[in-house]
């Protein structure tokens, strides 16, 4: 069984949808649906009482598995928030208004954009969410957002 999901993941990809001068990610409940499932699987492996002979590789999976959760929750979350203070800032008179808001939007942008092209080129979910740092970025973003 552990073998098959992983065989999944290495089909499960992002859809990216062309968003102004950007990508969003199209929708994440395609893989949150495999997400849901596979933990469950995973959650059932943990509590076989056969389970001895593979319990380092049970453990090493169910541990990708909350990374990937954790990261789409995040990410999920910073994406509607990014989506809705995106044409708020683009405004030239917000930006004359609100300098310290905008500025810390702009780096926040550009983060995001960053992170969009790097998915662009690597959609595969399970190598993204296990690249360097994925998960820190997005909750600096959406802890940046919730400040603006």
């Amino acid at each position: 069984m552990l073998t098959k999901m992983e065989d999944v993941w290495k089909e499960v990809e992002f859809k990216l949808l062309p968003h102004g001068q950007t990508f969003i990610i199209a929708s994440f409940e395609e893989v949150e649906a495999i997400l849901d499932e596979h933990m469950g699987n995973t959650q059932n492996l943990l509590i076989n009482p056969y389970k001895e002979f593979y319990q380092d590789q049970i453990d090493r999976w169910f541990q990708k598995m909350l990374l990937v959760s954790n990261i789409l929750d995040e990410w999920s979350k910073f994406q509607r928030q990014w989506k809705y203070l995106s044409p708020i800032f683009e405004s030239p008179d917000i930006s004359k208004d609100l300098p310290n808001e905008s500025n810390l939007f702009k780096r926040v942008d550009a983060n995001w954009k960053h992170a969009l092209g790097q998915t662009k080129i690597q959609k595969n979910v399970l190598k993204i969410c296990e690249g360097e740092g994925y998960r820190e970025k997005f909750r600096e973003a959406n802890i940046t957002l919730d400040k603006i």
